[in-house]
């Protein structure tokens, strides 16, 4: 969901791909990441 907002905003705004790439890792990809670990150390 986050996702699909953030490229209506991105498409409006004409923002940089790169913004797009910093907002999914550190919000969305990185999170996850963390989870697994931790699911996978248990």
């Amino acid at each position: 969901m986050k996702i699909i907002r953030l490229f209506k905003i991105n498409i409006s705004k004409h923002l940089n791909i790169l913004y797009l790439f910093l907002y999914l890792c550190t919000l969305e990809i990185i999170p996850l990441i963390y989870i697994a670990k931790i699911l996978l150390l248990i």
